[in-house]
């Protein structure tokens, strides 16, 4: 049972929203759960997919809620096709889905892996689900994902690798290569952008290493990128649209945070 009482108070774009959800709640004979799918087929009449960011941190607090959000932004979002899908018996790289959010917790369990609130995660899933992907094995177990987004003017126009992890006992099958190379072939195909940028920390050696092998480099260093105490590496790829490469020149100079036009 959702008690409305202990979420905080709505904004006034999740206010409509949250009139269909109190409507759908009335009848309390109904079992818990019920009016939900005609609700999310009415709450984007009110709210769309760009501005979900007030009613996801309104209501991310129940699960039951959750679902219903997921739902919501399902019917808004291009379903993804079998071929997509692929077979179970093997790994699939598909769209990430809303109910992804409860079941990938273990892949984020990697120390050096950055996490952030289910509200950021469905933003990224609502303005750029292109950008969001999942690697599946079998038994529909999470393996790992890739979250990004494309953002800039002009020369700046880029990809952005927003986070990408693969669960531990997952590694060293070329999961992570497999997901940056998705997501930079739809920021050079689809977007035409000008290049692939992502933010790493300067003690992740490992991580380096592994993108230097995929083709980036190191533009420059933002001091105390991370929390305040750790710097960290903007490293790019020049895309197809860069014919020049000009993007990927480094600087010779460190930079901080707040000189950064994008992040």
């Amino acid at each position: 049972m959702i008690h409305l009482s202990t979420l905080q108070q709505p904004t006034p774009a999740s206010e409509p929203m949250m009139s269909l959800w109190r409507a759908s709640r009335t009848n309390r004979a109904a079992p818990a759960g019920a009016g939900l799918p005609l609700l999310a087929r009415s709450v984007f009449n009110f709210v769309q997919p760009g501005k979900v960011l007030n009613l996801l941190s309104y209501s991310l607090r129940d699960r039951e809620v959750t679902a219903f959000l997921c739902s919501s932004l399902a019917a808004k979002l291009p379903a993804t096709s079998k071929k997509q899908r692929g077979s179970r018996k093997m790994t699939t790289i598909r769209r990430f889905s809303c109910n992804d959010l409860l079941r990938f917790a273990s892949v984020n369990f990697d120390h050096l892996t950055e996490t952030f609130n289910m509200s950021f995660y469905m933003t990224y899933l609502a303005r750029w689900p292109d950008y969001f992907h999942v690697a599946e094995g079998p038994g529909n177990k999470v393996m790992g994902y890739i979250m990004g987004k494309v953002e800039g003017q002009g020369e700046s126009w880029h990809g952005h690798v927003t986070a990408v992890t693969v669960a531990s006992e997952y590694r060293r099958q070329q999961l992570a290569k497999k997901l940056m190379n998705l997501l930079e072939e739809i920021s050079d195909k689809i977007d035409k952008a000008y290049f692939v940028d992502l933010f790493v920390r300067a003690s992740n050696t490992p991580a380096i290493k592994m993108y230097e092998k995929l083709g980036y480099v190191i533009y420059r260093r933002v001091l105390r990128y991370y929390s305040g105490e750790e710097d960290g590496l903007d490293m790019r790829k020049a895309l197809s649209r860069d014919v020049g490469k000009k993007s990927i020149i480094p600087l010779k100079r460190p930079v901080t945070p707040d000189e950064l036009e994008y992040d």
